[in-house]
Parts: C-alpha cells; structure tokens; sequence
C-alpha cells in the first residue's frame, strides 16, 4: 500500500470519527439542556426572568407606540427621569439563521445554554482534544453556575455574549495554525454573533484573552523565525474583526450616540457656567459594585466560600433554624425568615 493511500485512510477515519462525535455531541448537549429546562418543554411554564420583567415593564410605552406607528421609539421617558433605549431589530439574515442554528433551533433562553456547550466543544477540538473530553469541556462550560443565575436573574445578552465566546478563540487558532481560512470565516462571524449581543463587558473580556493568546503566538512566531506569516495571518484576523464591526455598525453607532445622553454621559449638573469640571461617565464604585470582591474569585472553586446569596432559602435543619426555635419564636415566623436569608458575608453590596 502507497503512502499516499494510506494517508487517504488516515484522513477518512479522522472525519469519520469526528462526524461521530459531533453526532453524539449535540444529542448529548440537545437532551441536557431539555432536562435543565424540561419545565418550560414538557410542562409549558415559562420561565419568570426578574429582570426580563422590569424591563418589559419599562419599555411599554415604547411597545405601544412601536404597535400604532410600526416604527421603534428609541427614547424611554419612564425610566431615570427619560433616556435613550436601543431597540434596533434590523439582523442581516444569514447571520440571523446562523443563530438560530447554533441555538439548536431552540429560545434564545434555553439556546444560549446549548450554544455554550457546542461552542466550547468546538474550541477543545481546534486544540485537537479528543471527542469524548471536548464533550465534557462543552458540558462543563455549559452548565457554569455563572451562567445558570445569570439566566435566572434574566442576564439573556451577557449569557449569549459568553457562548460564543469560544468560537471566536477557536477561529483565531485556527488561523494561527496553519488552517487561515477556516479560521477567517469562523472568526468573522462568531465575532460578529458576539457584538451583536451588544454586550460590551463580555466583548472587552474576550478581547482580553485574544491579547494574551495573540502575544504568545507572537513570542513563538520570533522564536521560529515565522514573523511574516503571523503578519499575514494577523492582518486576515483584523479583516474579520472590521467586518464583524461594520455589520453591526448601525447598533454600536446608536448605541455611541445615546449613550450621550444616558447616565454614561456627561452629567448636566455639571455644566454650570460656575463649574470648574465636568463629570463624564459612571464612578468606579457603581461600576465595580456587582463585581466580585479580589477573593471571591476563589467561589468559583468553592461554592458558598462567602456565604452564599443575599436572600437565601435554608432549610429547617440548618443552625439559624435550631437557633430561632431555642429563642422561641413561632413556627410561622421562623418559616418567613428562612425564606430570604442574607448569607453572604463579602465585601461587595
């Protein structure tokens, strides 16, 4: 047997053991997020999202005149005093049924959940990890339990914008390693998914990782002498990156020129003739107060390593509930304080 013909075998069983595994992955990913959210499938209750609620609340007025002119309102004045509100719905279709298609034909809700799993899936195999433990990786990023309160407390964009994070990882590896376009296309429009979650914060985290991804790249192409095929294969990277941009241009620029005016802006208090300064944007601790404290990073490794939620349910054999009952206070009151116990003990709000 030629060595060309053995190489044609090679190749055939490598596709098909991938065409393999991808079946079993999605069947897999497809049944986990159905059993996370069998309520919703087979019970038909819809899942109550609180900030979904306030929101709908919110933009009523904007709904009303959006259903007697056909026409989106893009100011709110029920909310701070009026301030600007994009609801844009134009989507390029094909990008639109790509998402569709990476959400497994499912809600955007249950979707996103399903997106991640694939997604990471496809990262650990442009690493070339094998099917059975890209699977795992897939479940486990998943099924985070960043992810799973954040759809909860209705957190939909930021959930989506960290699914196809790993997509966009994997398209830059792609292209860095030898497979340019593949990793061009892949790039472009897992990159143009993510910004047209219109999620700001996740994005500026991605770009963080890209950064330290690229620079080590770098490091290695100087060390094997390889500095014009990074060049190249940086400058197509860069083409995916405008193009992902320039297909989300209207968004990013409305967003741009509202955030003007929102509490992101310059604040009109301080433009007083008498003023010798101007604010401009959020302070550092209304930005910061929904982070987690330099230690509770570690929770991530250590469920409850600060106590645990602001308002949490416990139960009637915790230490709380045995204390109550000693003091004596009546079963029906120890039964509403254990409904919203604040166990948490860090230094955030």
């Amino acid at each position: 047997m030629t060595g060309n013909k053995i190489r044609h075998l090679m190749q055939k069983k490598d596709i098909q053991q991938h065409a393999f595994w991808g079946i079993v992955a999605i069947i897999v990913f497809f049944s986990v997020t159905i059993l996370l959210f069998s309520p919703a499938f087979f019970e038909n209750k819809p899942l109550v999202q609180g900030d979904i609620l306030q929101y709908q609340g919110g933009v009523k007025a904007n709904c009303d005149y959006e259903a007697a002119t056909g026409k989106p309102a893009l100011w709110n004045n029920a909310m701070f005093s009026g301030m600007p509100i994009m609801d844009l719905q134009y989507q390029e279709p094909v990008l639109a049924f790509i998402r569709t298609a990476l959400q497994g034909f499912m809600t955007r809700k249950m979707g996103n959940v399903f997106t991640a799993m694939l997604a990471f899936y496809l990262l650990l195999l442009s690493f070339r990890i094998s099917g059975i433990v890209a699977i795992m990786g897939g479940l486990a990023y998943g099924l985070i339990t960043f992810s799973i309160i954040s759809i909860a407390a209705g957190h939909n964009t930021k959930v989506a914008a960290m699914a196809y994070m790993p997509l966009v990882l994997a398209g830059v590896h792609l292209a860095y390693t030898g497979r340019r376009w593949l990793g061009f296309c892949l790039t472009a429009v897992s990159l143009s998914l993510e910004v047209l979650c219109m999620h700001p914060q996740i994005t500026y985290y991605l770009l963080f990782m890209l950064i330290i991804y690229t620079t080590n790249t770098l490091m290695k192409a100087i060390k094997t002498k390889k500095i014009k095929a990074f060049l190249s294969t940086s400058l197509l990277l860069l083409g995916a990156g405008i193009l992902a941009v320039g297909i989300n241009f209207g968004r990013l620029w409305g967003t741009y020129e509202y955030g003007k005016y929102s509490t992101r802006g310059t604040s009109a208090l301080y433009e007083q003739p008498t003023s010798t300064a101007a604010k401009t944007g959020l302070d550092k601790d209304y930005v910061f107060n929904w982070s987690m404290g330099k230690l509770e990073t570690i929770t991530l490794l250590i469920p409850n390593f600060y106590g645990g939620s602001s308002h949490e349910r416990l139960g009637n054999n915790t230490h709380l509930a045995k204390a109550l009952k000693a003091y004596q206070v009546p079963p029906q009151q120890v039964k509403q304080y254990l409904q919203h116990v604040p166990t948490y003990w860090g230094a955030q709000p």
